[in-house]
């Protein structure tokens, strides 16, 4: 690179110098040198901010294995080897003209021998800065989160046996919602097993059902 910028800069000095007095020469000269500098500088500060090598991988452990339900949203399990989690739907209860509780169901099998489960809160990997609180985010962009704050609510679960749970506690229950709310775009359940099995669920474009008992 530094080669080739050296022939570039001998080939304007004898342009210039053959076809311009010496001082106007030396102006332009420096003047096409500093502008040529400074391309090669931003370009080389690009290079470094996107190179491959700077940025960590997300561990295999993390990506998760997707799985779409039957009005088409999509759940995306990170722990799929050690619970398997099925949504059965979203479902909202009119507290108000204007307003309701959201709530969700699911189906979870325990893969590993575990027989509770935590959801809700604040979901963290284990080694990892990658954490969420459980929140969602319906179709016009409005955010909502359960009011208990960081605790999960725990439900018993049992090994190789679906079990149908209604997330209605403190810490998964989204009320005051607006019932103008028809899609989650996007979901962050926390999950908490043990030490070594913890973190959210991610899901996608799960309709809102109003009014309609699961």
């Amino acid at each position: 690179m530094k080669r080739n910028l050296f022939r570039i800069f001998v080939a304007f000095a004898a342009f210039f110098f053959a076809a311009q007095p010496a001082d106007a020469q030396f102006g332009n000269i420096l003047k096409k040198v500093t502008k040529t500098l400074d391309t090669v500088s931003k370009k080389d500060a690009k290079i470094k901010r996107t190179d491959p090598a700077a940025s960590k991988d997300m561990p295999p452990q993390f990506i998760g294995t997707t799985t779409t339900s039957e009005s088409g949203a999509t759940v995306i399990n990170p722990f799929a080897k050690d619970v398997d989690i099925q949504l059965v739907g979203a479902y909202g209860k009119s507290t108000s003209e204007n307003y309701g509780t959201v709530t969700l169901v699911l189906k979870v099998k325990m893969i590993a021998d575990k027989s509770r489960i935590g959801l809700g809160g604040v979901g963290d990997f284990p080694n990892s800065d990658l954490r969420s609180v459980t929140m969602f985010v319906d179709q016009d962009g409005e955010s909502y989160t359960p009011d208990g704050g960081t605790t999960s609510d725990s439900f018993d679960v049992s090994e190789g046996v679906y079990v149908k749970l209604k997330l209605d506690g403190t810490y998964t229950r989204f009320e005051n919602v607006k019932k103008t709310a028809k899609v989650m775009q996007v979901l962050k359940l926390g999950l908490y097993v043990d030490a070594a099995i913890r973190g959210y669920i991610t899901m996608k474009n799960v309709p809102i059902q109003w009014d309609v008992e699961p």
